[in-house]
């Protein structure tokens, strides 16, 4: 994350990734946040909005895979979710070890 931050625009699509390999990890962040919220309204499919569309994400890649090299490569939509929600975890960390690190270096309490 801090790589991101120090150099702007250079961490723009490439052959490698696309809009939604960008999106992924706010839509794994959703996961926990729709959980939390079950509990103040108990509508339990709150929870599957983000997970359903994290799956459905994974699907044009899949596919894709599945075509070239066989439906084993259809287990790529339960990894590529999973690795997603890593993602996400990584981003955050990165966000809040960024957003600390200033703070601490102008002096103040976090």
């Amino acid at each position: 994350m801090a790589l991101h931050l120090e150099h702007r625009g250079r961490g723009r699509s490439n052959s490698y990734s696309n809009v939604t390999d960008h999106a992924q990890p706010f839509i794994a962040t959703l996961i926990p946040i729709a959980a939390i919220a079950t509990l103040q309204f108990p509508k339990w499919w709150l929870v599957m909005i983000p997970i359903v569309a994290l799956l459905l994400l994974q699907l044009p890649m899949a596919v894709a895979m599945t075509k070239r090299v066989g439906p084993a490569m259809l287990a790529f939509i339960v990894l590529g979710a999973i690795r997603a929600v890593y993602r996400a975890v990584g981003m955050w960390h990165g966000v809040i070890d960024r957003v600390t690190s200033l703070v601490m270096a102008s002096g103040r309490k976090p």
